[in-house]
């Protein structure tokens, strides 16, 4: 769906869920590339090369250190290689539709927010999730009598909204919008603030200023060449960046206070707080003024 419109895709031919079983890819994959002058592979071009996969790579098993020595790379730049195409900076982007701009634009205005924020909640696993939202979003009503901050994610977020502050200048919409819909009015915003989703990397080269919390990808990896991009990570977490995909709690360090990852819960709500300050350009004496 993200890419859906995308002009520089001319065709997608798309297969259901292991329509094609595991032990057959080989032969798929040869079968097809007799087909075209050029066949570029990239699956597991970051999975399992650069984020070590529960159950399929011995990687899994390294001690931290030694992950971080072989996985510590870009993943655009990685995907690059690959491919056999020369490098020259991070061109990622969300193409929407003349109706889903318009869309987003009119949905921004009717808003009014000065300013206009997005906050994505949480990311498809364990340890995408910051326990803290309630806390800024409480200092965000309070400094900025006028903005708006629109909350989205999945069927999942739609719980963690009902502990948000109670405010008419909170609005919801975790499994209300669409993925498509998320992206383009997040590009409408002043900020847009989240854990590694799908949605902070569709507005990763736009102009607006972003506040990243890192997980088990490092700067290096994911927001080096993001542009005005504030990345967020925990110093008081052994194991971040684990370059570990997490499904589960069986691979992931849960922080008993909180119920989420340790690397999220030692992002404290203070650094994200000045952080919000920084990018919406205002100095902490005046929030507290």
């Amino acid at each position: 769906q993200a890419i859906e419109h995308e002009p520089l895709i001319d065709k997608f031919v798309v297969q259901s869920h292991d329509q094609v079983p595991n032990a057959w890819l080989g032969p798929f994959w040869a079968y097809l590339k007799k087909k075209y002058d050029r066949f570029i592979n990239l699956s597991e071009s970051v999975e399992a090369s650069l984020l070590a996969m529960p159950d399929r790579t011995e990687s899994l098993w390294w001690t931290t250190e030694a992950r971080h020595a072989h996985m510590n790379q870009n993943y655009v730049e990685f995907t690059h290689k690959i491919a056999g195409v020369p490098y020259e900076g991070s061109k990622m982007r969300f193409v929407e539709t003349d109706a889903e701009r318009k869309w987003a634009e009119e949905e921004a205005k009717k808003l009014k927010g000065a300013p206009l924020l997005l906050w994505t909640i949480s990311g498809s696993s364990v340890h995408k999730v910051w326990p803290y939202m309630d806390i800024v979003l409480g200092k965000i009503l309070g400094v900025f009598p006028e903005a708006r901050i629109v909350t989205v994610g999945d069927e999942r977020c739609k719980v963690i909204e009902d502990g948000f502050p109670k405010s008419d200048r909170i609005i919801k919409r975790s499994a209300v919008w669409s993925i498509r819909e998320t992206m383009a009015f997040a590009k409408q915003c002043n900020l847009v603030i989240g854990p590694e989703t799908g949605v902070m990397s569709a507005v990763s080269m736009e102009s607006m200023p972003k506040i990243v919390m890192l997980s088990h990808s490092s700067v290096e990896n994911l927001t080096r060449d993001w542009v005005n991009t504030h990345s967020l990570y925990s110093k008081e977490t052994p194991c971040w960046p684990c370059h570990r995909m997490i499904y589960n709690w069986d691979h992931c360090n849960k922080f008993e206070k909180t119920g989420v990852a340790h690397c999220m819960s030692h992002i404290h709500p203070e650094m994200v707080w000045k952080t919000v300050l920084e990018a919406l350009e205002v100095k902490l004496e005046q929030a507290h003024a």
